[in-house]
């Protein structure tokens, strides 16, 4: 596993929150994409993400929090359950998961229970952010990429 140490800049955002299981989150980045396209917050250069809050090994998986995030500026006001909200910037280990989402288990349980402690990291609060390098629409799921970046302590 290549982890690199980052600091991410904070975001403003513009986002939707899911909870239950994490590998039913699907449905939620339609209904982002489809209440920002015609806000015009939809192109090419536009950034998006999602914050993971709780951790499937100790929260029950109809309590799982997840939001798709999608950055806006600062004149986007939150919408009947779209919000908008500041995310926090910081320093993060970050390393890159290739396959399906559903394996994305096993990369943090090596980043978090392997990686961190034995270089002398700890983990900070939640949320950790996913970035998807690729659409799932149109990529193999086993070709699939995210970087996964955890807070640090």
């Amino acid at each position: 596993m290549h982890v690199q140490i980052e600091t991410l800049a904070p975001k403003h955002v513009a986002y939707i929150r899911h909870t239950g299981p994490y590998t039913q989150v699907g449905p939620v980045w339609g209904r982002l994409f489809s209440w920002a396209a015609p806000k015009g917050l939809l192109g090419p250069h536009m950034e998006y993400f999602g914050l993971c809050y709780d951790d499937p090994d100790v929260t029950p998986p109809d309590r799982l929090r997840y939001d798709a995030c999608l950055v806006v500026g600062p004149g986007v006001k939150p919408e009947n359950d779209f919000g908008v909200q500041d995310v926090d910037g910081g320093s993060f280990a970050t390393t890159v998961h290739t396959g399906p989402y559903r394996t994305l288990g096993a990369t943090y349980s090596a980043l978090c229970g392997a990686w961190l402690p034995s270089n002398g990291r700890r983990l900070g609060p939640p949320p950790s952010v996913e970035f998807y390098l690729n659409d799932p629409r149109s990529t193999p799921e086993e070709q699939l990429r995210t970087r996964v970046c955890v807070r640090l302590a």
